[in-house]
């Protein structure tokens, strides 16, 4: 099961959560209010496989789902080639 620590978000992030799985830092999700959207979105943001810089996996409004995205992320980054720009 992840573990999610809550950090301290940069200007513009509502709430910012760390996680982390077997001792391992996977990403981070940022909580983000869309102008227009009723329902907070979630990102999901995890180092580049190669080069190590931050990528988004994309936005969902289920936090949950962020979780799991950035667990089989870690898992299986081939999966997510469309996201290695």
């Amino acid at each position: 099961m992840p573990d999610l620590r809550p950090v301290t978000a940069p200007r513009g992030v509502i709430a910012r959560w760390e996680v982390w799985h077997d001792g391992r830092r996977l990403g981070w999700i940022e909580q983000k209010h869309l102008t227009g959207a009723r329902l907070p979105f979630f990102e999901a943001i995890a180092p580049h496989p190669r080069t190590g810089k931050p990528m988004s996996l994309e936005l969902h409004t289920d936090h949950e789902d962020r979780v799991a995205v950035l667990v089989e992320f870690a898992e299986h980054p081939e999966r997510y080639r469309q996201h290695w720009s």
